[in-house]
């Protein structure tokens, strides 16, 4: 999976200029109070978890947009963005000049109501004969251009007649921009909030791969009733249950002693009400919730 590496921030609270902040498999933040430890923690929860971010976070001093920004090593994580076509963010150039996923939000403090982040990935690009985002039509012509035999679904190698998917007709392109010495930069490519493109698929293939982040305000009361606790922790149970405990004979005996003492109650109820109003209990169990479900008969 990917490992978060550096953050950085700006415009965030009582953050004016860019700060960056390494990280590791441990970190510990120590400083004095209004030092910003706290706000590298909400940073990191802002744009992790999509929260709401209001107005009163920007550091108005100097900005006029708060941007956070988050670099991970990719670790040959596997993704798929074309269907059924796996690839790594490496092969697809999904990484800046240091190798590092790279993304990017940014809020426009000074708008009113509900403020949105724009969302940018960083990604080599190789401007106008740039292949990541083509339609497979525009990725044939590009190849045919490049002297690739090229076909719907299929590319052919014409030394020793192998067939290539998308994801290789890339790496193929890839390969000859190389051997050319096609010049190439590193682009900060908004990513869409919506749609079908191949970018908007690659959002998708990168939020699978985000870290889990819980933040808990220390700074506060906490009780085991708080929601944010309760969530992160029934969570946990739920997928240790899942991975690790065999409930089917659990489930058994639970359903044969709540039948019976539903057979019992239904058996009371029907006996003084007109049959049309008869009713019969069914349960219905589940780790999550077990409910139970009466049905006229």
């Amino acid at each position: 999976m990917i490992k978060l590496q550096k953050i950085s921030i700006t415009g965030y609270k009582g953050i004016s200029e860019r700060v960056d902040i390494p990280t590791d498999d441990f970190n510990v933040i120590v400083g004095k109070n209004d030092a910003g430890k706290s706000t590298i923690l909400k940073a990191l929860d802002l744009f992790l978890n999509n929260r709401q971010y209001i107005s009163e976070n920007l550091n108005n001093q100097t900005r006029q947009f708060t941007q956070i920004e988050l670099f991970f090593s990719p670790n040959s994580t596997v993704i798929t963005i074309d269907e059924n076509s796996t690839t790594t963010f490496e092969q697809e150039d999904i990484i800046n000049e240091d190798g590092l996923i790279h993304l990017i939000k940014r809020w426009d403090g000074t708008r009113i109501g509900k403020i949105s982040p724009e969302y940018f990935i960083v990604r080599k690009s190789f401007g106008e004969l740039d292949y990541f985002s083509l339609t497979e039509p525009k990725l044939i012509k590009l190849c045919r251009d490049n002297g690739l035999d090229a076909e719907i679904g299929l590319l052919t190698n014409p030394l020793n007649g192998e067939e290539h998917n998308n994801v290789e007709k890339r790496q193929r392109l890839k390969e000859i921009y190389t051997e050319r010495n096609f010049g190439f930069e590193f682009i900060e490519e908004k990513l869409p909030t919506s749609g079908q493109t191949r970018l908007k698929k690659t959002e998708l293939a990168l939020k699978i791969c985000l870290p889990r982040f819980e933040y808990f305000l220390a700074d506060s009361p906490l009780s085991e009733s708080d929601s944010t606790i309760q969530k992160y922790f029934k969570d946990m149970a739920f997928n240790v249950i899942k991975d690790e405990v065999d409930t089917d004979e659990l489930e058994d005996m639970v359903k044969v002693k709540l039948q019976t003492v539903l057979n019992s109650i239904t058996g009371k109820i029907n006996s003084v009400v007109p049959e049309n109003e008869q009713v019969n209990a069914k349960i219905n169990f589940d780790w999550s919730i077990m409910s139970l479900e009466k049905q006229t008969t």
